[in-house]
């Protein structure tokens, strides 16, 4: 790496003589020649005693640049305070010019602080701030000094301004603002530090943990702050005080919240179960293993174990959804703060993506009651972010200001102790003075005055503080550091090796330790290469911003070659590889916007992303997935075939998250475009997703289909599994069960193929159990929902758990256990209910639990349930279970003889749907004619379909009907039909019902 210019925040003074057209009106050219001569020579003089560099002279302008070669934390005051001089200098001037010449000299100045690429040979500096200051040099009176905005800031304590004016500016959409600098007052304003200590925000956090201990209930501590203020350092010292109360763990997250979604509960879980970077998998996972075992039973063990193994690398089965993380992290807190007092400690919350956020939150508000406290720490931003917690009254919200002069002077006698330095009284107070306040500013100045000494001026601007830091490290040392910050706040010294293009030299990275820019940490998350850390975010962050952009791309660039040298099988590593990819392209985009890049760097990142998405998706953030494709669609701009992929992949991630319709709209266009073979199979599984949301059959089939030719006619293994399985539920729904246990079947067998535990565990219970079931396989249906708890419990999926619960309710319902139906409709609910899922909300209120209630005359109860399902399926905007919660809700006013409100219920069913419990409805009605033409049409539903059990139900419904109206022989014969289509079948439960109809016609 060879960085031959440099990104800086510098201050520009532009400074032109007033009327200097009549001037040479006036003077021979030989005159004036002497007269400019000596303004120039004047001008130099005073720009160089500030600390600045004339660029050049334009005509009769000085321009003047205060940041290059070297960078000062007061540049911008270093320039105003040049300017005044200037102006004071130029009376002189003129008083000795105009006795020879008759002339009298006045100035107008423009100064402008902001981002310039500066460098090279001329150290030239380039960049819109040159221009700003040019132009508010135009815009200024005879013998005015006028200052943007950024200037004004970083000087108004040592500079009084006058009112602030709006400069029409050429080439600018609106007035430029600025202000007049008037004169430097005769003491500079210091910023006054609020008289607020540290010790009651320590009281407030110990008086949280004494409340959660005392009522055995969890509370939430949040701390805010400005960066650099000392929101880690709270939190160290309130985490050093409670360790004798209670057990203290941290984690924290990194500036790009996609790729390290569950970083800050990875850290914790690590920390407490005692896992080191060193330790292999199995390490790992025996560590967690033992410390599980201690606080939880055998059976909820394993599926703790499952959620929280991918967490510390202990397994590489990701976990299904955010919302099993977040059940799995949740009793396991609950367990540990059991044992003794817990507190969690979230460092830079700010960086977290809404996943993360959304799930903390969720967490705080579901755990149980137990002695924990949580502390949020960030931004003032992050205030908006948890708006949910401000409401809550467990919640103490610390906004942390900045520390007094008394506290500041303690804690630059600390700074003392720990660089082992002594400083005069002066010195101590030019250090806190300066400051303002700002922990991070005195230990950065304290830092400053070590190597370079006190220079004058108030630092404001914590960037031009860093920035005026790392102007002081020698160049190789400079590069290593901005190589570093490229990887990110946490980096590794093989990864800035081989970003630096050389060997690592140790005397610059010594240097970069010793001077507080880097800390190397204890662990690495790559063995064998040594781990470290910026001292603080803003450091990086700084030392990023003065690569040149066009360096910056290639430096990500080989970041990204070096994340992909030592992923193995790390699949998380695809989420910042592709971070690193996206920002290389859009860095080359933003040098040279009208130039299309090359395809490769397109093609890399796009891929990169859909990868990073399928992976964030794998781990059920599937609003982080949707970002992560967007930005590819977006990256792909230009490239027709990798934006349709791109779209057809978000296409399918909407359907998941519920947006259907834009899923529609963005599918449809992509199959309208003539799509590559998998944009098209992609696009056809969202569309089919979307046709099984709203109930239609033949649109699931239609897509379905299309995507599993394409899938298999392509070798894309895994959209095959998607599509028969989309399949299956569409012949499930037409009543070919045969045919829709075939294609689960085959979609769990691929899904073993390809190792995806969760899918074939999916698979194999939930709506194979039932089609099994129906075709009269009770046995085999209870065989394969086994496996497929085994499976589901083996992988630690919530999803894959879900439908095993779903598929052994049918089969004891069936077997005629229906307590343990019951008991395992409860279960499917609770998971449902943490998983998310709305449309397996309203199955598992209709079918796992309303339906076995009502068998066990449990009416109350099955209501309940069957309301809770209307008001989900209302919020969805309607489902396709919408007409069996419906016919029950009829069936059971029947039972209560509430014939008007059962009537008017169903209204509510489709018009061509034909359910018995209508047949039932018109019979109550008299209407016995139309309740039997409902009984015939609904017992031809089942005809030419595989439909059993279904239909021996429906059978032995219409006996009854034929029983009421006198029809004894046509009811023995049609429970005759019953029977044999139950015999042979195991189905406990329609035994029963037949020999109960029978015992009716004795």
């Amino acid at each position: 790496m060879s960085v031959t210019t440099e990104r800086k925040l510098v201050t520009v003074l532009f400074c032109d003589l007033a009327d200097s057209t009549g001037l040479g009106e006036r003077l021979d050219a030989e005159a004036l020649q002497s007269v400019q001569a000596a303004y120039f020579d004047r001008m130099r003089a005073v720009v160089e005693h500030h600390g600045g560099t004339v660029e050049k002279f334009v005509g009769d302008a000085v321009l003047a640049v205060f940041g290059v070669p070297t960078l000062h934390e007061d540049d911008a005051e270093r320039a105003v305070r040049c300017a005044l001089e200037m102006r004071e200098a130029l009376v002189g001037l003129t008083d000795t010019l105009r006795p020879r010449f008759g002339v009298t000299l006045d100035v107008r100045i423009g100064i402008h602080t902001g981002e310039a690429v500066a460098g090279g040979t001329e150290l030239l500096a380039t960049g819109d701030v040159m221009n700003t200051a040019a132009r508010l040099e135009q815009g200024a009176a005879r013998g005015q000094i006028l200052v943007g905005r950024e200037t004004m800031l970083l000087t108004n304590h040592s500079v009084a301004y006058g009112e602030e004016v709006g400069v029409d500016a050429k080439g600018k959409g609106r007035p430029v603002r600025a202000w007049p600098a008037l004169q430097l007052p005769p003491e500079p304003r210091r910023m006054r530090s609020p008289l607020v200590g540290r010790e009651r925000e320590l009281e407030l956090l110990a008086g949280a943990l004494d409340q959660a201990i005392a009522r055995r209930e969890p509370q939430v501590v949040i701390v805010l702050g400005e960066p650099g203020i000392g929101k880690s350092r709270l939190a160290e010292e309130f985490a050093r005080r409670a360790g004798g109360r209670a057990g203290v763990f941290r984690g924290g997250c990194l500036p790009y919240g996609e790729g390290s979604l569950w970083l800050p509960l990875a850290e914790i879980v690590r920390r407490e179960t005692g896992i080191g970077s060193a330790d292999d998998d199995e390490e790992a996972l025996r560590k967690l293993n033992r410390a599980l075992a201690a606080r939880h039973t055998p059976e909820e063990l394993p599926l703790i174990e499952a959620q929280l193994a991918p967490l510390v690398r202990a397994s590489r089965t990701a976990v299904a959804s955010g919302q099993e993380l977040l059940w799995g992290f949740r009793r396991y807190l609950e367990s540990l703060a059991s044992t003794r007092p817990l507190t969690l400690v979230f460092d830079d919350l700010h960086w977290g993506g809404d996943t993360l956020l959304e799930t903390v939150q969720e967490l705080i508000q579901m755990i149980a009651s137990v002695p924990l406290v949580v502390v949020l720490q960030g931004r003032p931003e992050l205030r908006e972010r948890v708006a949910e917690l401000l409401a809550d009254e467990r919640t103490t919200v610390i906004s942390l200001g900045a520390l007094s002069e008394g506290e500041a002077s303690a804690l630059v006698d600390n700074l003392m102790e720990v660089l082992e330095t002594q400083w005069a009284d002066h010195v101590r107070h030019s250090i806190v003075e300066r400051a303002g306040g700002s922990p991070l500013f005195l230990e950065e100045v304290a830092a400053m005055a070590q190597e370079e000494g006190i220079a004058t001026g108030i630092p404001h601007s914590l960037r031009a503080l860093i920035a005026a830091r790392l102007d002081l490290f020698p160049p190789e040392a400079k590069r290593v550091a901005q190589a570093a910050a490229v990887l990110g706040d946490i980096f590794w010294d093989g990864a800035v090796a081989a970003l630096h293009g050389r060997r690592l030299p140790a005397a610059a990275l010594r240097q970069l330790r010793t001077r507080g820019f880097l800390e190397e940490e204890a662990e690495s998350a790559f063995l064998g290469l040594r781990q470290f850390r910026f001292h603080h975010a803003l450091i990086r962050e700084v030392t990023y911003e003065s690569i040149p952009k066009l360096e910056r791309a290639e430096l990500h660039r080989r970041a990204a070659a070096w994340l992909r040298d030592y992923a193995g099988d790390r699949a998380e590593l695809i989420v910042p590889i592709a971070h690193h990819l996206e920002q290389a392209l859009v860095l080359l985009r933003e040098v040279a916007p009208l130039e299309p890049p090359a395809p490769e760097p397109v093609e890399a990142a796009v891929e990169a992303l859909r990868d990073a998405a399928a992976w964030t998706a794998a781990n059920a953030s599937v609003p982080e997935a949707i970002a992560l494709l967007r930005r590819a669609v977006d990256v792909a701009e230009g490239n027709r075939e990798l934006t349709q992929l791109s779209r057809a992949q978000l296409a399918t991630m909407l359907v998941r998250s519920g947006a259907v319709d834009e899923a529609v709209v963005l599918a449809e266009g992509v199959l309208a475009g003539a799509a590559t073979p998998e944009a098209t199979a992609l696009a056809s599984l969202a569309l089919a997703e979307a046709a099984r949301s709203r109930g239609d059959r033949p649109g699931i089939r239609e897509a379905g289909e299309r995507a599993l030719e394409i899938a298999r006619s392509t070798g894309l293994r895994a959209l095959e599994v998607e599509a028969l399985d989309l399949i299956g539920l569409a012949n499930f729904w037409s009543g070919q069960l045969v045919a829709a246990e075939k294609n689960h079947r085959r979609a769990a067998e691929l899904a073993l193929e390809l190792g995806d535990l969760p899918r074939a565990a999916w698979n194999m219970g939930g709506f194979s159990a039932v089609c099994l079931l129906d075709t009269g396989q009770v046995a085999e249906a209870e065989r394969r929902t086994a496996e497929a708890m085994r499976l589901a419990t083996q992988s630690g999926s919530l999803r894959a758990l879900e439908s095993g619960h779903a598929g052994l309710g049918h089969v004891r319902r069936v077997q005629d256990r229906l307590e343990e139906a019951v008991d395992h409709g409860r279960e499917r609910l609770s998971l449902v209910e943490k998983l998310g899922e709305r449309l397996w909300l309203v199955g598992s209120f209709t079918f796992s639990l309303a339906r076995p209630l009502i068998y066990l005359g449990r009416l109350e109860e099955a209501w309940k349930y069957l309301e809770r399902a209307l008001k989900v399926s209302s919020e969805m905007g309607g489902s396709a279970f919408d007409n069996s919660v419906r016919a029950m809700r009829v069936g059971i006013l029947l039972d209560w003889g509430r014939l008007d409100e059962a009537a008017a219920e169903a209204s509510h069913i489709d018009a061509d749907s034909v359910v018995p419990q209508l047949a039932e409805l018109r019979a109550a009605q008299g209407q016995h004619h139309e309740a039997e033409e409902i009984w015939r049409r609904a017992l031809e539903e089942f005809v030419g379909t595989d439909n059993r059990l279904e239909r021996a139900e429906a059978t032995v419904g219409y006996a009854g009907f034929l029983v009421s109206r006198g029809r004894a022989d046509e009811a023995r014969a049609t429970l005759a039909e019953a029977r044999d289509l139950v015999e042979g079948t195991g189905a406990k439960f329609h035994e029963r019902i037949i020999r109960e109809a029978e015992a009716l016609m004795k």
